[in-house]
């Protein structure tokens, strides 16, 4: 009887650690949104070669690739509180998307194009926001601005 009470219990313990790791991968896990999608825009998914068409709602990731052609634009969320707008014949990376409250780090790269970015609220913590171009890098804690490359 004790063998079967020590089996189960085992068998309960693993299952309660894998969830909390899960759950633990899945807090610092962010993701940013496709708010809006007209023209040609495409994506480029981490590590891939194939060009997605970009759909109003699909996640993006780390690593991923926004594409505009001369009659696309796109607007992207990441974390509620900041927004891209996409400007057309524009390509832009999210180069790290990490962290959680508090302590997120996000860093766009824009090696070509025009974009309007919206930090709407202050960062906290140890937070940071960063868009890197050819020729400048800009860090913002909360603000508007503009940036062609």
């Amino acid at each position: 009887m004790k063998k079967h009470l020590y089996k189960l219990l085992s068998i309960v313990t693993s299952m309660m650690i894998s969830f909390n790791a899960v759950n633990c991968l899945a807090a610092t896990q962010r993701v940013a949104v496709i708010k809006s999608v007209s023209g040609s825009v495409k994506i480029k998914k981490s590590g891939g070669e194939k060009k997605l068409k970009a759909t109003k709602g699909m996640n993006l990731s780390q690593g991923d690739t926004i594409i505009t052609e001369a009659d696309g634009k796109a607007t992207i969320t990441i974390d509620d509180n900041k927004q891209i707008d996409v400007a057309s014949n524009t390509t832009i990376t999210i180069a790290k998307l990490t962290g959680e409250k508090g302590n997120e780090k996000t860093t766009i790269a824009q090696p070509k194009g025009q974009s309007v970015t919206n930090v709407n609220e202050k960062l906290t913590g140890q937070s940071s926001y960063e868009q890197k171009m050819p020729t400048a890098i800009m860090g913002v804690k909360g603000t508007i601005w503009g940036s062609k490359s």
